[in-house]
């Protein structure tokens, strides 16, 4: 999934469309491997996610290779 992120402007047209068109939904994907997260996100409680998300980085890395087969530590040591 890293290695094929998606360039900016395709971001970038995803947030000028929620600006200018207003939708009522709550969540966006940019690319074709953001629907992964978004299950993620869905498939977990909200006492869950709040712990995910407050994490150290050494664990919610762990979490995203166990997870997702996401090696993301070399990105986030740059």
């Amino acid at each position: 999934m890293l290695n094929n992120h998606v360039p900016p402007i395709v971001v970038a047209e995803v947030i000028r469309n929620v600006i200018e068109n207003s939708p009522s939904q709550l969540r966006f994907t940019a690319g074709p491997d953001a629907w992964l997260l978004i299950s993620f996100r869905s498939s977990l409680s909200d006492e869950d996610w709040i712990n995910s998300v407050s994490m150290d980085q050494q664990s919610w890395a762990m979490g995203m290779k166990e997870g997702f087969q996401l090696d993301v530590m070399p990105y986030m040591e740059k």
